[in-house]
């Protein structure tokens, strides 16, 4: 059996028992969906479509009720196997089940779910994994070592979790103090960052600083969250609350010590505020991204430019990759997932966009959500329709774009406070979705101020991600520049032009073709000198020949045909032969898009070697042609 089948039939087998799964990055614990665990399905059609992309991801399953299980997992990295010792020898053995020996020498103990147990740390080197959890299974593998279940205790031979023994479920009751338990008003999965923000902000309106919130909402976490958040989560909520200027110090203007007070400040975080850097440089935090190396996947970033630049098209261009599952923008990868799209000027303009990029990329849907209007978001009314929008069109936006600023903004843009507090508002996007939001602003008239965001300075100091967009002069492309990457390296600068396609079977009132523009990447440095050989640029060559001698092959397998006296290429031979040559089918896919300027079929356009025609493409390099012509004696 091949690893592709393996991993897809190991996922497709979990599933039918009812064990959601979720693809994880290959050779890695990380989720490789926008949205994690909550992602996980025992959909077949959707498990054939993840694992069809990478056959070599790993394997996720979602602990909790969706699946029956609860999982104990030790990691004797951490003292989990003395952690796990103690708790058997305080609470009893319990009855024999299924059980996994993990990559890092651990074990999954796995048990039937029931909601008395929630996701904690247990005992040292235990975590208790239940609801919001998940846990990797057989066949993954992490730097070559392996998942396995362990022979007598294999859920392929029967074997079900066990049953959890009402000792352990008394001890699990007795390790939480009465504060700790969940109350009537539980905020429920898929509101938890909102109502912790909520309280957040009411505590920062009373004078309250950061650390008293954030002590607070840990509380809040713990006891009302289902399932909790995870600590870092919290964290950021507690910092976006304390963004705020508070109305006035309640607290101290109050006798210290009130009852109130107490009551929501006293009960100190069950984890400690500070871990040792040999404990934290054991967990990778890699930056997960919608377009590497240009967007993460969650945070603010700006794209600004001056009118005709292209940062619409550009913008739009990545967006579109994202909410059609394109996988691949400009060789690097690319995230999927819904879309939000506040269109300031409205979506009459965008609908010949859409169609257009749709046709020239060969895409049929999209997950993209657009507004009517622009909305001013930093102001209350302003963002609660964003957000009722969001919540009532069921979107799960991996990005919202707001294009443009000015076109969502209530105030002067030149004026801190007010971009205070439109920026506050776009973090509070970003903390309540999980994802990631798009500024398209203008830059400045004056050439000094090309490269930077109009307006205040606090545009450039708040965003995780700045790039800017420059027009070319005459037939030279564009540039994309990355100006500010606050947790990674900048990317290189790209070239970048757009070409006009024709939107089919529209036309305008004067019966005239309606047309569009659609970015495409080209290595323009040489061009921007004006160095070419034989019609193509000089340092392309070694390139250039390469790709030439990829189509040839596949014009013998389209059986060298000619086409208006020309060599004909047919897409599908193409494809086909590149895959029976050893390439994965989708990035034989993404070598055939026009767009991928540094790909086999968007050089060669880019170059001018061939153009496109129904079902393929035409050979148009006179000096190719003439050599392809001696070959086949024509």
């Amino acid at each position: 059996m091949t690893t592709q089948n393996l991993m897809l039939e190991a996922a497709l087998r979990y599933a039918s028992w009812g064990w959601p799964v979720l693809p994880l990055q290959p050779n890695s614990k990380i989720p490789a969906t926008a949205h994690g665990v909550h992602d996980a399905t025992t959909d077949p059609e959707q498990i054939t479509k993840w694992w069809g992309r990478d056959p070599s991801m790993n394997i996720g399953v979602a602990a909790g009720k969706a699946s029956g299980l609860i999982v104990f997992d030790v990691d004797p990295r951490n003292g989990g196997e003395a952690g796990w010792d103690a708790w058997v020898a305080a609470n009893g053995p319990h009855p024999d089940g299924s059980m996994q020996l993990t990559a890092g020498g651990g074990y999954h103990f796995l048990g039937q779910y029931t909601d008395a147990m929630r996701s904690c740390k247990l005992a040292t080197g235990v975590d208790l994994l239940s609801d919001g959890r998940y846990f990797v299974v057989h066949p993954s593998t992490i730097d070559g070592r392996s998942y396995e279940w362990e022979g007598s205790c294999d859920p392929h031979d029967g074997v079900g979790p066990f049953p959890i023994p009402q000792r352990w479920l008394d001890a699990y009751q007795g390790r939480r103090t009465e504060t700790q338990q969940r109350t009537p008003d539980t905020i429920l999965q898929g509101g938890r960052n909102e109502g912790l923000l909520s309280a957040g902000g009411t505590m920062r309106n009373a004078g309250f600083s950061e650390e008293e919130i954030l002590s607070a909402l840990l509380v809040m976490n713990e006891r009302r969250c289902d399932p909790p958040l995870p600590e870092t989560e919290v964290r950021r909520v507690a910092k976006s609350a304390s963004r705020y200027e508070p109305a006035r110090d309640v607290a101290g203007d109050m006798a210290r010590g009130t009852q109130a007070a107490e009551a929501l400040l006293h009960q100190e975080p069950e984890n400690d505020w500070a871990d040792w850097g040999d404990d934290i440089d054991q967990q990778p935090a890699p930056i997960r991204w919608l377009v590497r190396p240009w967007l993460p996947d969650r945070g603010l970033a700006m794209v600004h430019g001056p009118s005709g630049a292209g940062k619409s098209f550009l913008v739009l261009d990545w967006m579109m990759h994202i909410c059609t599952a394109m996988k691949e923008w400009n060789g690097g990868k690319v995230g999927d997932g819904d879309v939000v799209f506040l269109a300031g000027e409205g979506h009459y303009g965008l609908r010949a966009r859409l169609r257009g990029w749709k046709t020239y990329h060969r895409q049929d849907s999209s997950r993209i959500l657009i507004t009517q209007h622009g909305v001013d978001i930093n102001t209350p009314a302003g963002f609660k329709r964003v957000v009722d929008t969001i919540r009532a069109k069921n979107a799960n936006p991996s990005a919202i774009v707001l294009d443009t600023v000015n076109r969502h903004m209530a105030g002067d843009e030149n004026s801190a406070q007010d971009t205070k507090a439109f920026i506050d508002a776009a973090s509070k996007l970003v903390e309540l979705f999980g994802c990631l939001v798009v500024l398209v602003h203008h830059t400045g008239n004056s050439d000094e101020t090309q490269h930077r965001a109009r307006g205040s300075s606090a545009w450039r100091a708040a965003m995780d991600i700045e790039i800017s967009v420059t027009p070319g002069k005459g037939d030279r492309p564009g540039t994309i520049t990355m100006r500010k990457a606050k947790d990674t390296t900048l990317a290189q600068p790209l070239h970048m032009k757009l070409t006009q396609v024709t939107v089919p079977g529209w036309f305008d009132d004067e019966g005239e073709p309606v047309t569009t523009a659609i970015p495409y990447i080209t290595e323009g440095a040489a061009e921007e000198e004006g160095e070419r050989v034989n019609g193509r640029p000089g340092n392309r060559e070694s390139k250039y020949a390469e790709f030439i001698k990829v189509m040839e092959r596949g014009w013998y397998c389209s059986d060298a045909i000619y086409k208006d006296d020309l060599p004909y290429i047919d897409r599908a031979k193409l494809k086909q032969m590149m895959i029976d040559d050893g390439r994965k089918e989708s990035t034989a896919s993404n070598d055939l898009v026009p767009s991928q300027g540094n790909r086999l079929i968007g050089f060669l356009i880019n170059s001018e070697a061939i153009k496109a025609t129904d079902g393929g493409w035409l050979m148009c390099d006179p000096e190719v042609v003439s050599q392809w012509n001696l070959k086949t004696g024509r």
